[in-house]
């Protein structure tokens, strides 16, 4: 059971659908989490998971990354799909980086770059260093029902 917090407060936003257009030199992509910040948290042996740590809200389907073993730059496109009919707030979406002893909040670096198109969120060209990575990622749907995942990956060298 994952016993951290969030340590920031909760901000919500408006249902909205954002079309986010990439910066200049989006090609390159952008780094999600820099070398220093993956160097600094602390390591554990190798996995490769996708974790449900809460399910009240939206159902998360992760159509990428897949695989076990992946190459830097990493896409991301993930589908909120509604529960009970109620739609997910795109808005409240959070991305969490596990840095060892607590989570860091690299939601406006994926924002950045990312484009959402009704309960579906894409974007490519996320740089992460080789290793095991290990994201949180929260959303709330319209009757404040959160769902979270844990999604672990790892990067080959």
């Amino acid at each position: 059971m994952d016993r951290r917090v969030f340590l920031s407060g909760l901000a919500l936003a408006a249902p909205i659908t954002l079309l986010v257009a990439p910066a200049a030199g989006a090609q390159q992509g952008f780094d999600l989490v820099t070398g220093t910040e993956f160097a600094s948290r602390k390591e554990r042996g190798p996995t490769r998971s996708l974790t449900q740590l809460k399910a009240d809200g939206p159902q998360v389907r992760v159509y990428s990354p897949k695989g076990t073993k992946l190459t830097s730059p990493v896409d991301f496109d993930l589908e909120f799909v509604p529960r009970d009919g109620v739609p997910p707030m795109m808005g409240s979406i959070r991305l969490d980086y596990d840095m060892g002893l607590f989570w860091k909040d690299v939601t406006s670096r994926l924002m950045k770059y990312a484009s959402v198109e009704g309960n579906r969120l894409r974007c490519r060209g996320a740089r992460l260093p080789p290793g095991r990575h290990i994201l949180r990622l929260r959303i709330i749907d319209k009757k404040r029902r959160t769902t979270v995942t844990r999604l672990e990956i790892t990067v080959a060298g």
